[in-house]
C-alpha cells in the first residue's frame, strides 16, 4: 500500500500545523511562531515551537520535532500510514492506494518485502545451476 509523493504532498499542504496541534494542545502565539507545552515529555515552560511558514515543530528540550504527519504519529502512536489516513480524512481528500508496490508501512512489512526479494534470487540460481 503506497501513497504517491503528491498525495501526500498534496495532504500536508491542505493541513495547517497550527490547526492540526491546536486540535490536541493549547497552542499560543508568539512573534512569528507559536509556542506551546510540549506533550512528549513532561513540560512545565513552553518549549515547543511551532513555525506555521516553515509548517514544523520542535522542542528545545526533548528535541521532539517534525512535521503534520510526524506529530501524528508520535502524539497518537500510529504509523505514518495512519498518520496520513487521518488527516486525508480530515482535510477531505480521497486517497488512491498503488496496490503494484509493496506495502513498507512498517518494519515487518519491509522485512517481509526483503526476505520475497532474497528467496526469488536463490531460487533462480538453484535452479540456474541445476541445469548446468
Amino acid at each position: 500500500m503506497l501513497i504517491p509523493h503528491d498525495k501526500i504532498s498534496e495532504i500536508a499542504q491542505a493541513n495547517d500545523i497550527i490547526d492540526v496541534i491546536s486540535g490536541y494542545i493549547q497552542v499560543k502565539k508568539r512573534g512569528k511562531s507559536y509556542l506551546a507545552l510540549c506533550p512528549f515529555h513532561q513540560d512545565k515552560n513552553p518549549s515547543l515551537h511551532i513555525s506555521q511558514q516553515k509548517q514544523v515543530y520542535h522542542c528545545f528540550s526533548c528535541k521532539a520535532g517534525g512535521n503534520v504527519f510526524s506529530f501524528i504519529e508520535n502524539y497518537e502512536h500510529v504509523t505514518f500510514i495512519d498518520a496520513v489516513k487521518k488527516l486525508a480524512e480530515k482535510a477531505g481528500i480521497a486517497l488512491v492506494f498503488d496496490s503494484n508496490s509493496p506495502d513498507t508501512s512498517s518494519e515487518k512489512s519491509r522485512l517481509y518485502e526483503i526476505n520475497k526479494s532474497a528467496a526469488i534470487y536463490f531460487r533462480n540460481n538453484i535452479q540456474g545451476s541445476e541445469k548446468q
